[in-house]
């Protein structure tokens, strides 16, 4: 670990957050919450101040029915879903029914639980989906994205060792269906039955040729909500010369 310090360094070559400079966050920063720290750095920031990182069973108690002003998650409205940096700490209201703030989006929080190599997160982050909230996403511990931030725990008796364990993934078995017939006709119904006559409206956009490749952009209307669906197309470019022995 000592000589894994000499990484953890901001833009200039001092100690902190890769987004800080000097030694310091930006100008106009103060509010918002810390990223672009590594698992290592988080743990050991929350040991100096008395504290520990959470895992992730105290998170999925914790985060439950987030409340807010923008709906559960309590971050941004739905027609901004994704931006392109943190917002101020509290801005949304984003409220869990244990009186936690902002567990949903800003920066995603790290915890102490491993799953091989790599350590969790969760919480989402400013620009992923809304979705990102409720899923584990596990990383390299010496990643310092601008998008891994942690928030520090404090626990009135020591944490029981099952608790900080290694926790696998989920593997679903998709080889079996978890609901009967009548079930899954309904799911179906619900989900996946739309009208195959119906125009999709397909509108050609951009397109771009190389010696290799073409790259070709449509839209077409999706199946519900009067959304529009975006297609990328990669196609063997009719420049491709043929290679000679």
């Amino acid at each position: 670990m000592e000589g894994c310090r000499a990484q953890f360094t901001d833009k200039t070559g001092r100690p902190g957050p890769a987004t800080w400079s000097l030694g310091t966050f930006p100008a106009g920063d103060g509010d918002l919450p810390v990223g672009g720290v590594s698992w290592y750095e988080a743990a050991a920031f929350a040991e100096f101040a008395g504290k520990a990182l959470p895992t992730v069973h105290h998170w999925g108690l914790c985060g439950r029915l987030q409340r807010g002003n923008n709906g559960i998650h309590g971050r941004r409205g739905p027609e901004q879903s994704r931006g392109e940096r943190p917002l101020p700490v509290i801005r949304n209201a984003g409220l869990t029914t244990y009186g936690s703030y902002d567990m949903a989006g800003n920066v995603r929080n790290g915890f102490w639980n491993a799953v091989g190599e790599e350590r969790y997160h969760a919480g989402g982050a400013f620009d992923e989906p809304l979705y990102m909230f409720a899923e584990l996403d596990a990383g390299s511990p010496y990643d310092r994205s601008p998008k891994n931030g942690f928030r520090c725990a404090k626990f009135g008796q020591p944490v029981a060792p099952a608790l900080l364990a290694e926790v696998q993934a989920p593997e679903p078995d998709y080889s079996r269906s978890p609901v009967g017939d009548k079930e899954f006709g309904t799911y179906k119904s619900l989900f996946y039955t739309y009208d195959r006559n119906k125009d999709l409206r397909v509108v050609q956009g951009t397109s771009q040729d190389n010696d290799e490749w073409r790259h070709e952009t449509v839209s077409f209307d999706a199946g519900y909500g009067g959304e529009r669906l975006p297609a990328h197309l990669f196609l063997r470019s009719s420049r491709r010369r043929r290679t000679r022995r």
